[in-house]
């Protein structure tokens, strides 16, 4: 197998091999450094394997990074996100890329939760510890009351107070909280403190 030619894309950081079987792998600019690949070469089959296996943990990787320049991700999610992307990926590609993120600090636990914390910061702690555990962490939220949490919620969806004094109105919102997550007494205490405060 003949490489054929390889062409640049130095915005990306990356090169494309193009290969006499028809096959296009793209490559850190490292890797070409390190085969000392050039156009014309003669490329064995177990130094295609090589380019191929260094050409998809390449990919991965690259996919890993814009992922965590969208938004900060768990471990747990950033693998399902690369094992669909690439299916062809081994464990072992998945490991060599979820290391090489911990050891230069781009896959940060504490990061994820606080970006996680923030963004959910108005669910109740118990449905954000069951968001938590889904996404592989076990981290114990610190016991306080919800209360200005839920009052939030109320000034957000009720413009009448009035309509909590009818009690068909206060059971559904009162059922509502519940299954959201709240205690009873954190909801019981915030309407109370709504109806005052209208």
């Amino acid at each position: 197998m003949i490489l054929e030619k390889i062409k640049s894309s130095f915005a990306a950081k990356r090169f494309f091999l193009h290969f006499s079987n028809g096959t296009i792998l793209p490559v850190s600019p490292e890797d070409v450094l390190t085969f000392k690949l050039s156009p014309g070469q003669e490329i064995d089959p177990s130094l295609y394997q090589q380019i191929a296996n260094l050409s998809l943990l390449f990919l991965l990787r690259s996919y890993a990074l814009r992922q965590l320049a969208i938004s900060p991700k768990s471990e747990k999610t950033l693998r399902l996100k690369l094992s669909h992307r690439y299916p062809q990926a081994r464990e072992e590609d998945l490991n060599r890329t979820i290391d090489y993120l911990k050891e230069h600090h781009l896959l940060d636990p504490q990061k994820f939760l606080d970006y996680f914390l923030k963004r959910h910061s108005r669910k109740s702690n118990r449905h954000l510890q069951y968001l938590l555990r889904r996404e592989g962490i076990n981290y114990s939220l610190p016991v306080r009351s919800e209360v200005p949490k839920i009052l939030k919620i109320l000034k957000r969806q009720i413009n009448n107070p009035s309509l909590l004094s009818q009690s068909p109105a206060k059971a559904r919102l009162v059922s509502g909280l519940i299954r959201r997550g709240f205690s009873l007494n954190d909801v019981k205490i915030a309407i109370d403190e709504f109806l005052k405060s209208g």
